[in-house]
């Protein structure tokens, strides 16, 4: 399938074992060069898929809910392999999730989208930390709030809330 997409770009057959070496390898998935997507897992078919677009020589890669079926380890896993593909080949990734918690991890910026339009685009800091819209606000407040059975047991003491946030540089500074 990648090596197809490949050929359809025009590359010669003879760099085209090479390419997708490459790219598996950049996603981790390398020893599933012959493998059937049946046998593979979920985190494998996203690796894949990603591959299968980068195959393309992207400029923006845009990703709908690609964590959304994911474990939690494997969504990790996920992120950082975009991180990385930012990092490395300077591609803008456009990343469409309803998971706050990978926004926090991968965004350099966050538009919070209701019904088609754009209600708030900031920083993800300035998103998570100082929300402007009232829905921003009511996402931001569900997502960092603490459960019951911990409130209860710190009753009477002060909670801090600490920001943790990493950012990936975008090649889109708009």
């Amino acid at each position: 399938m990648i090596e197809f997409a490949l050929s359809i770009q025009g590359q010669a057959k003879e760099n085209r074992k090479e390419r997708v070496k490459e790219l598996l390898g950049l996603v981790g998935v390398e020893d599933k060069e012959n493998v059937y997507p049946a046998e593979l897992s979920g985190g494998q078919k996203q690796r894949v898929g990603i591959v299968r677009v980068l195959a393309t020589n992207p400029k923006i890669l845009l990703c709908d809910e690609a964590t959304s079926a994911l474990d939690v380890h494997t969504t990790k896993e996920i992120v950082d392999i975009l991180r990385n593909i930012n990092d490395k080949l300077g591609i803008t990734i456009v990343f469409i999730t309803h998971q706050l918690e990978v926004a926090k991890q991968l965004f350099h910026r966050i538009a919070v989208i209701n019904d088609g339009i754009s209600i708030e685009e900031n920083t993800a800091y300035n998103i998570f930390a100082n929300p402007k819209h009232e829905l921003t606000k009511k996402l931001v407040k569900n997502e960092m709030k603490i459960p019951e059975p911990v409130l209860n047991r710190v009753k009477g003491h002060k909670i801090h809330t600490i920001y943790h946030f990493i950012s990936i540089a975008s090649t889109c500074n708009k």
